[in-house]
């Protein structure tokens, strides 16, 4: 499973303005020595802003901005919108070339108490049909905050039978105000079948599966807990002295975590508190993802790229994308295919 994670897109735009002190400075990245240029020019994708990205091969992408659409990143143009009515969807992964997963906000209810409910749905198509539905099922309906200005629903999937998805649920209710996490595991299309991992930790920035019987969430006070997927409910949770903004683990052995500016955490998921600081010495990192134990790709805000062995950050080669105005998403469906897209909802494509 290809892990990816990314910063919320209100946090990606206001990190841009560090762009001309990334790109003159002697020692960012940017400026470095590059690698030959592997990255070409790949559809504009007309989806506003986009904030999630999965791609389950190298001719399939799906990416959710204003609009969810389906592309095939080898080809110049041709991008089509996926209609999805009845909630706002809020992220997407997809499995399989035929099994993609949004998650985002239902349609509001009153409950028995007449509180007004925006609940946790989750709709499963398949990507490679003219999609206007597909199997709905309800997640939580619990949440209260239509807007979900913390976080916003996400969710990965460690097969195209199990999935999870996180959130950060404002509740008003006779205990007054209060934010309560959620996590939980579920079958797509089947609204029964979904289970609480019984995560009890802040509001979760990140969240990883490097295997079907391991899941790594980390939140916005620096906790990392780690549960079975195929068996939650004792959820085995640590809290460290970080602030992370985004997560990948290409194994079970290994996960890196986004700080601030040019900062990456590693540490191994079962003994978190052996967490090393790396510093990369360039401009704001805003994206990352992890193929296997020997692949990671860092996005900037200044448009590069940084790619190498997540063993040895201090290693990992820049390379620059012409014409990008600061990575927002990474996807890589293989080792040595990659998507890239920027701020203006450009995608680029590594080859190789």
């Amino acid at each position: 499973m290809h892990q990816v994670s990314r910063i919320p897109i209100s946090r990606r735009l206001s990190l841009l303005t560090v762009v001309a002190l990334a790109a003159s400075s002697p020692g960012s990245a940017s400026a470095s020595a590059s690698a030959p240029a592997r990255w070409v020019t790949g559809p504009t994708l007309h989806a506003g802003s986009v904030h999630a990205l999965s791609c389950p091969s190298a001719r399939l992408c799906v990416a959710l901005g204003s609009r969810l659409v389906r592309f095939d990143p080898s080809v110049r143009g041709g991008t089509q919108q996926i209609v999805v009515k009845g909630f706002k969807p809020s992220d997407v992964a997809c499995p399989s070339p035929r099994e993609c997963v949004v998650v985002g906000h239902g349609a509001p209810h009153r409950d028995a108490a007449g509180d007004l409910r925006f609940p946790v749905d989750e709709l499963s198509l398949d990507p490679a049909a003219n999609a206007t539905g597909g199997a709905f099922s309800v997640i939580d309906a619990a949440t209260n905050d239509p807007d979900d200005p913390v976080l916003g629903a996400k969710v990965t999937c460690v097969s195209v039978t199990n999935c999870v998805a996180i959130d950060w649920r404002y509740n008003v209710g006779v205990r007054g105000q209060a934010f309560d996490p959620v996590a939980r595991t579920f079958r797509p299309g089947f609204t029964a079948d979904n289970t609480d991992t019984g995560y009890t930790g802040n509001a979760p920035v990140g969240l990883s599966c490097p295997s079907a019987r391991r899941c790594v969430v980390i939140d916005n006070f620096g906790g990392e807990t780690t549960f079975d997927p195929a068996s939650p409910g004792s959820p085995k949770r640590s809290q460290l002295k970080a602030a992370f903004y985004g997560l990948a683990c290409p194994s079970t052995r290994l996960c890196l975590a986004l700080g601030p500016l040019d900062n990456i955490y590693t540490f191994p998921p079962l003994h978190p508190r052996r967490i090393r600081r790396h510093s990369l010495k360039g401009g704001q990192l805003t994206a990352l993802v992890c193929t296997d134990m020997r692949h990671c790709l860092l996005a900037g805000a200044d448009g590069s790229v940084l790619s190498g062995n997540p063993m040895t950050p201090a290693r990992f080669r820049p390379e620059r994308i012409q014409g990008a105005q600061g990575i927002v998403e990474l996807a890589c469906p293989t080792s040595t295919d990659c998507v890239a897209i920027d701020a203006a909802g450009r995608s680029f494509v590594r080859r190789g």
